[in-house]
């Protein structure tokens, strides 16, 4: 066989037994293969040492991955195709030798042959028997392969730690000094000791007589210096001293690395099958899949009885959405005396009296819920959200505070002290803010403690306030001013003149109103201060006023009736009239609720 062709093609062949159903549950499966590398059949080897094979092959359960291992491993991105589909290969990264791609979900059971081709021609091919089933009992072990090749050696740690120095041994006396014996041969070099402390000088030794004139010897080691004799001849070198004791071993070294791992022996014997053991417990049921799409709508249902005979719509009335004439017919609850402010949570209505209480209303029966006590003369109501907020505006005992109510249990829960005459309220999504009309400031509320986070001065005679998304705007009655203040930084950046007293600023989604106590109203554009125009209602003051979504909705103090207004040019668009004098004003998505001092009551049309 042509070993350098590029094309390496190898069906393997699997037996897949009740994959499907394992896969999807998770149980614990037994991959069990018996593998005969080479070019021939069924285990009869044709091919070169250099040939690329099979040498083993499982199943990452845990990651539905099929692994295959193999020698030789071709070059490039191989094509690895079981049972005539093409697997994806897994993009984990794995070693050299090692090929992984991602099983498909669901398999029938059968034989299938793998392939796995890098280049253009075949150059050998293997075949794999595997069986895939439930986790049986293991069979004995094949017997142990070839230990692979060892590793090289890695390189050397670090040198251990010196020891530490052992002690001087005590000097003996000197000896008389011989005579110079002949040089002794050089002795083995011994292993070197640490260095000791220098020993003590000992005395010096009596100088010795005189010896003959003789031939000078080699040059022996110097001594320390004597007195100055006659020069007698110099002997041989004296022969070595013994060797010193060795210094205690230093500590080991740090480990080397270690070597690249030896080539993995041969694969053993395929053992015997296992029996299969008994299936696993059900695993838990999976996540609930998303919403499916929306199923082709049903036959139409028979038709229903005709209604009773109602009054004609008019094409105008449509084209207009004009439908303020039909909501004349008015329902009135009694709250308590003399009714001002009134409020909408999401579900409930709201409404302060001069019972210095609130009550809270069943919107669809009118039903008192529930009686709350609050501060002196409740004058302005707002929601944030969870609870109610109540101005209690009398400059007197009892009044000068806010009060907060929990709107879901009707709970009086905190009740915190504000300045003088609080005739405005305004909730920024974060801190409350109160229009203290008679001290001519605004304060900033942190709504959790009642704490005044900030106390802005520099307005006169403050009365309404409204918020637009960045900025709380106030109305400053008797200057005949508005001023915007940055609900970030508490910094005034612009007052703006408006007409005839401003009492209440409305903000609908684009532009901020005034409403004026000269039956006018004011438009101003946020971003610049720029009034847009004013416009009459010729209505007399104007005290509460919301916006609805689409259109203002005013009343007022000296009218029996709420104006609805167009944002779009401050055209009045329709009248409702109503049976008692009108005051504050909320709207619940439906229906429209003034409250009446006259009447002590609410009304909702």
């Amino acid at each position: 066989m042509n070993t350098t062709q590029q094309r390496r093609s190898f069906p393997l062949c699997f037996s897949f037994m009740n994959l499907t159903p394992c896969i999807i549950r998770g149980c614990a499966l037994l991959l069990v293969a018996a593998l005969f590398a080479g070019a021939g059949a069924h285990g009869q080897t044709t091919s070169s040492p250099h040939q690329f094979v099979i040498t083993g092959a499982s199943v990452d359960y845990a990651n539905n991955v099929l692994v295959v291992v193999v020698a030789n491993q071709g070059s490039g991105t191989p094509t690895i195709t079981l049972g005539g589909t093409v697997l994806v290969l897994d993009s984990a990264p794995a070693p050299a030798g090692i090929l992984r791609a991602k099983l498909p979900v669901s398999w029938t059971p059968g034989t299938f042959g793998l392939t796995i081709a890098y280049g253009t021609a075949a150059t050998g091919s293997a075949s794999l028997d595997v069986t895939l089933g439930n986790t049986g009992p293991v069979g004995p072990q094949g017997p142990k392969g070839d230990s692979g090749a060892t590793g090289p050696v890695g390189p050397q740690g670090p040198q251990g730690v010196q020891g530490e120095k052992g002690d001087n041994g005590a000097q003996g006396p000197q000896g008389l000094i011989g005579p110079m014996g002949l040089q002794g041969l050089k002795g083995d070099k011994g292993d070197a000791g640490e260095q000791g402390l220098q020993g003590i000088a000992g005395p010096k030794g009596e100088t010795g007589a005189t010896g003959a004139i003789g031939p000078q010897g080699a040059q022996g080691i110097q001594g320390p210096k004597g007195d100055q004799g006659d020069p007698g001849p110099q002997g041989p070198q004296g022969l070595k001293g013994d060797k010193g004791d060795k210094g205690d071993t230093g500590a080991t070294g740090a480990q080397g690395l270690q070597g690249p791992k030896g080539d993995t022996g041969a694969t053993g014997p395929k053992g015997d099958p296992g029996s299969q053991g008994p299936a696993g417990a059900t695993g838990p049921q999976g996540p609930q899949g998303g919403t499916g799409a929306t199923g082709p709508q049903g036959p139409a249902g028979p038709q229903g009885p005709q209604g009773a005979a109602g009054a004609s719509i008019s094409v105008s009335r449509l084209a207009t959405q004009r439908w303020y004439d039909a909501n004349q017919i008015v329902a009135e609850y009694a709250v308590g005396r003399n009714p001002h402010p009134v409020a909408f949570d999401g579900k409930y209505i709201w409404a302060g009296t001069s019972d210095n209480t609130v009550v809270k209303l069943d919107p669809g029966t009118g039903a008192i819920l529930a009686t709350l006590p609050v501060g002196n003369s409740p004058w302005v109501m707002i929601f944030d959200g969870t609870h109610i907020w109540v101005a209690n505006a009398a400059n007197q005992p009892g009044g000068n505070c806010v009060t907060k109510i929990l709107a879901s249990t009707a709970t009086v829960t905190a009740t915190y002290p504000v300045g003088r005459t609080p005739e405005g309220l305004a909730y920024d999504g974060k801190y409350l803010w109160v229009a203290n009309y008679d001290d001519n400031s605004v304060y900033k509320l942190d709504p959790a403690s009642g704490t005044v986070v900030n106390a802005i001065s520099g307005f006169y005679t403050p009365h309404g306030l409204a918020y637009d998304g960045a900025s709380i705007w106030v109305c400053n009655q008797y200057a005949a001013t508005v001023t915007r203040i940055s609900a970030t930084t508490d910094t005034v950046t612009g007052t703006f003149n408006v007409s005839g007293n401003p009492i209440i600023p409305v903000f609908d989604g684009a532009y901020v109103w005034t409403m004026n106590m000269n039956g006018t109203i004011t438009k101003v554009q946020p971003a610049t201060g720029a009034i847009l125009g004013t416009y009459t209602i010729g209505v007399g003051s104007q005290q509460w006023a919301i916006f609805d979504g689409s259109n203002l909705l005013i009343s007022g103090t000296a009218a029996r009736t709420v104006s609805k207004v167009s944002p779009s040019n401050g055209a009045v668009v329709g009248t409702y009239v109503l049976p008692q004098y009108t005051a504050g004003i909320c709207f619940d998505g439906v229906n429209i609720w003034v409250a009446s001092p006259s009447g002590s009551t609410v009304m909702k049309f």
